[in-house]
């Protein structure tokens, strides 16, 4: 329940508007309506005369929401709510949130019965504009963790607060998100321990919602997690919908994950998952992501882990205006991962220096910039997995927009039983090239300086640079199965044994090659030597060997030449595109820089206009 004064506030600052009877609607129901609203939020209050077909749910209220339009109500609602209460019970209470402040809407409530809409009566609603409410203010550690008495209040912050390293969890269910405005103030909050085993989502604030968060520097956050199922974790919102961030600085943020059960992960540096959300001048420095033993699926990014929807938020980008995810933006850091896909379930991992995953925005991710180092590292067998790396953006799936985004990142990817993130670069130097990092034909890696793997999709992506080394140990390749050289055949247009040695092709994001000859051997007493006497018009069945493993085992047949396939693809740009219909693609490539860095900063800052190096 609320605390007494909070409500005392809330009520003075609250406009109730004048109850309207109505005359009966379908099925005889009669009913009033009244509402109150603050600056986002509209609560209707529905009573109803005793009705038994109402009380049966034979007929049951709807109430529908109307914008205006140049002072007159729009034909089409915005959106509608089904009125459900108690049988015993003849009140309700329905909430509108989402809307704009200080701004009329038009509730009409409707009785259905016998599948028929009856209108009852209708009730205007004025928002209040934010210098109508009174902010509650938050001056220590107890009034921050008593938002969540009210989490569509408006709050601002009085002062500094050190949490002592003390773990937070406020606003950890979709169900009870963070829907009101914190302006910080200017002030700082430092300290803060985010470490719960049992939430499916938590940050500083938890899941938001239509809420809007500005204005302070977010300092020394810890993250650690184990033993999860699903969760999405950021060190400032773990979820966050249809929300603005604006002018919020963070520094110092560790994360350490250890995952022991199956879930989806979304990990970001400032977010875990942002749907239709708009960050603008968010900076995050000296950003730590170390994760061991993950599983399933993982989207993890120093600035996102996973980015969706239609931003709430617009930017002018050439001229025109368009709804931006990310805007003036700026994360530095590390990606440190031991990767362990030790689960029987087929899962990802799509890692990058900014954004993990991009689930289908058709808005921009603009004007921001990430300086990073990537670091992973494969050390177990199992191999049911795909790997997307890539130092601006893992992986997409549909719509994809960034204009005007640099990646400073260097990029390091190793596989092998004896390869844990500790090991050092030059031991990393004497690893085998042949370990596997995916050997599964539908699962592959692809790793890239700005994308690690761009997929079937449209949009457009401009005026992009990365600068920075890609190093992979971890290639595998193996004679490609009957179908795979199906596709080749089908790519190519023509027959294996008649192309050069040589020949490679990318076929659903594999590379396949036709390689050397076979090598042959014969016995020689109780020794196998290399064959050079063979011919293949002239290819006897009981005379040359082929090594099978450790195995030699006879040959039956000649085989001119060998399919092969690689799993690992790499590039400079991206690791791997395969898009139809193929987006825009308009000054993306690899910056050349000097040795002067107070050059290469120069250019960034030029570049980008906005972002503080």
């Amino acid at each position: 329940m609320k605390k007494i004064n909070k409500l005392i506030s809330l009520l003075l600052v609250m406009v109730t508007f004048i109850t309207l009877v109505a005359c009966s609607g379908g099925a005889g129901v009669k009913g009033i309506m009244e509402a109150k609203a603050t600056t986002n939020k509209a609560t209707i209050t529905c009573t109803f005369e005793a009705n038994s077909k109402l009380e049966s749910g034979d007929a049951y209220p709807i109430i529908r929401q109307y914008s205006y339009e140049n002072g007159t109500v729009k034909d089409t609602s915005d959106t509608y709510k089904k009125v459900t209460f108690d049988k015993s019970n003849t009140v309700a209470t329905v909430e509108f949130d989402g809307l704009e402040s200080n701004t009329k809407y038009l509730y009409r409530m409707y009785i259905n019965y016998e599948s028929t809409d009856t209108f009852l009566t209708e009730i205007e609603v004025t928002t209040l504009s934010y210098d109508d409410e009174k902010p509650i203010e938050i001056s220590s550690k107890d009034d921050f963790k008593n938002m969540t008495d009210d989490n569509d209040g408006i709050y601002v912050l009085n002062n500094d607060i050190d949490f002592d390293n003390e773990e937070l969890s406020l606003f950890s269910a979709e169900s009870e998100p963070f829907k009101g405005t914190f302006n910080g103030n200017g002030h700082t909050i430092k300290n803060v321990k985010l470490s719960k085993t049992a939430l499916s989502f938590y940050g500083l604030f938890g899941c938001t919602k239509n809420a809007k968060i500005s204005n302070f520097t977010l300092e020394n956050v810890t993250v650690e997690s184990s033993s999860l199922g699903s969760f999405s974790a950021g060190a400032l919102i773990g979820k966050a919908e249809s929300t603005t961030v604006s002018d919020v600085t963070i520094k110092n943020v560790n994360y350490t994950v250890s995952v022991s059960s199956t879930g989806d992960l979304n990990i970001g540096g400032v977010v875990g998952v942002s749907d239709k959300s708009t960050f603008t001048k968010v900076k995050a420095e000296n950003v730590t992501i170390d994760f061991s033993q993950v599983r399933y699926k993982v989207n993890v990014g120093l600035f996102a882990g996973e980015i969706s929807g239609d931003s709430v938020g617009e930017a002018t980008i050439d001229g025109k205006t368009k709804k931006v995810v990310t805007n003036e933006c700026m994360v530095s850091g590390n990606l440190k991962g031991d990767m362990k896909f030790t689960s029987s379930t087929e899962g990802y991992l799509r890692a990058s220096g900014f954004v993990g995953f991009v689930k289908s925005s058709s808005s921009v991710i603009y004007n921001s910039y990430t300086d990073s180092t990537i670091i992973l590292t494969k050390s177990d067998s199992v191999d049911k997995f795909d790997l997307s790396v890539g130092g601006f953006l893992g992986s997409n799936s549909g719509y994809v927009n960034i204009s005007k985004c640099f990646a400073k990142c260097d990029i390091q990817v190793s596989a092998g039983d004896y390869v844990t993130s500790e090991t050092s670069a030059e031991d990393i130097d004497t690893i085998n090239a042949n370990q596997l990092v995916a050997n599964d034909s539908d699962k592959t890696a692809a790793v890239g300086g700005f994308a690690g793997r761009l997929n079937k999709t449209i949009g457009k992506i401009s005026d992009c640079y990365f600068i920075g080394n890609v190093k992979t140990y971890a290639l595998n390749t193996r004679k490609a199965s009957d179908s795979e050289r199906t596709k080749f055949e089908a790519k190519t247009n023509n027959k294996i044994s008649s192309l050069a040695v040589g020949t490679k092709e990318v076929v659903d994001g594999i590379t396949y090659e036709i390689t050397d000859e076979t090598v042959y051997y014969v016995k020689d007493n109780d020794n196998y030597v290399v064959a050079n006497d063979v011919d293949p018009d002239n290819f006897p069945t009981n005379k040359y060997y082929v090594l099978n493993g450790e195995a030699y085992e006879l040959a039956s047949t000649y085989t001119p030449k060998v399919l092969t396939a690689t799993y690992l693809v790499v590039g400079d740009i991206y690791g791997f595109t395969n898009y139809q219909p193929a987006p825009t693609l308009y000054n993306v490539a690899k910056y050349q820089a000097s040795s002067d860095t107070s050059s290469f900063e120069e250019f960034v800052k030029n570049f980008i206009n906005t972002i503080d190096l």
